[in-house]
């Protein structure tokens, strides 16, 4: 899977369980092109790694009722891994400057023996596909009073906070080339959102527009993904389901 324009070849996502321990602030899933990679410290090592991922200049100027945010950028970021995590140190020394797909948490403080929050537990891998047992559509709610659909990816989702905790992320419109944050307040349209991110295809979003967000941190909230056609479609009542038979019949 490849973005068009400024993105090509990255995208991120963040995935989270709305379960944290005591001092994690977030839990994710990102995919990332890795470009540093190296092991620090004397008395208590761990390896630390840079990266490359999507995001978006905050300050950009751009019309959102037009749905014209934002232009897509590419952002270095930097995390750890500890040292005893053998899978995954083995696998980045044999993947310098190549895609992954990693899951991760955010400390709230720098844990000891790392050198950021930011601290990846584990890689797993992505296929093109998604399997043939995954429903092509998924639907919640609309929370807004005005509504769309476009066509791309997420590239971003991240369950915040421990009182109060919301999904927010960032999807792709691939046709206007655009990134944009968007929240999720369905549980289960979070989980298939997460499990999209497994697969390199493109789907339709649906985005649902709302006045006013309440705890969560974008208006634009993800009624719907579509595998097969544009998203907020009407289901067909139960005689226009029905089989058209041949006259005489």
């Amino acid at each position: 899977m490849k973005f068009s324009g400024r993105l090509a070849p990255l995208i991120l996502i963040l995935l989270a369980s709305p379960v944290y321990p005591l001092g994690t602030f977030a839990t994710g899933q990102v995919i990332i092109k890795l470009t540093k990679f190296e092991s620090e410290g004397i008395v208590c090592e761990s390896y630390e790694a840079e990266a490359q991922t999507a995001g978006y200049d905050t300050d950009e100027e751009c019309d959102d009722k037009k749905d014209e945010c934002f232009t897509p950028k590419l952002v270095t970021f930097r995390f750890s891994i500890r040292n005893d995590n053998a899978r995954v140190i083995n696998f980045m020394r044999g993947n310098l400057q190549k895609e992954m797909l990693l899951i991760y948490k955010i400390h709230r403080i720098e844990p000891a023996c790392l050198g950021t929050s930011f601290e990846v537990t584990e890689v797993l891998s992505r296929t093109d596909q998604p399997p043939a047992s995954m429903p092509f559509k998924q639907a919640a709610p609309k929370t807004g009073s005005r509504s769309f659909s476009t066509y791309g990816r997420i590239v971003k989702l991240e369950y915040q906070g421990t009182a109060v905790g919301t999904f927010e992320g960032l999807y792709y419109d691939k046709t206007k080339d655009k990134i944009h944050p968007f929240s999720i307040t369905n549980e289960e349209m979070a989980r298939y959102v997460f499990e999209t991110m497994k697969y390199g295809k493109d789907f339709y979003i649906g985005l649902s527009i709302a006045i006013l967000t309440g705890f969560r941190k974008s208006n634009h909230d993800i009624f719907e993904i579509n595998y097969r056609e544009s998203a907020g479609g009407l289901d067909p009542t139960p005689a226009e389901a029905e089989p058209v038979k041949p006259s005489g019949q």
